[in-house]
């Protein structure tokens, strides 16, 4: 069974917050990024604000890399981003105590696809709107 989900994002704003809509248009996640922080941290919440996860940037790595923990602070998965990918976004991911994931995205759509091994999980569509 596949789930589709469109992430909103408002044109201006501080900060990178945007809701995470199901097929129905319902929210069902909030993501609340963070400013004036010294490195990228996105904390990704339930509708009613309750904290799941909170995604932070890794500093200095070769690749692209970000630490996915828990609400208690413990680490879960980690992402880096492919270094060579032309017509594509490509992430992987490595989750602790769980299927690695295999992302792919299309930089000008920005539409996304979440594999985990040949089977594929929802797809994720980022729409700008102000």
């Amino acid at each position: 069974m596949t789930n589709r989900y469109k992430i909103r994002q408002n044109l201006i704003s501080i900060g990178d917050d945007f809701w995470i809509e199901n097929e129905e248009g319902k929210k069902v996640f909030k993501i609340d990024g963070k400013v004036l922080r010294i490195r990228k941290t996105l904390v990704f919440e339930d509708a009613k604000g309750k904290k799941l996860a909170q995604i932070q940037e890794r500093l200095l790595t070769i690749k692209d890399t970000m630490v996915v923990e828990d609400a208690n602070g413990k680490d879960i998965a980690t992402i880096k981003k492919a270094l060579i990918s032309p017509f594509r976004d490509k992430w992987d991911v490595k989750v602790k105590n769980g299927p690695d994931l295999d992302v792919q995205g299309n930089i000008l759509d920005h539409e996304y696809t979440v594999k985990q091994g040949r089977e594929r999980s929802p797809k994720f569509q980022r729409n700008g709107s102000a």
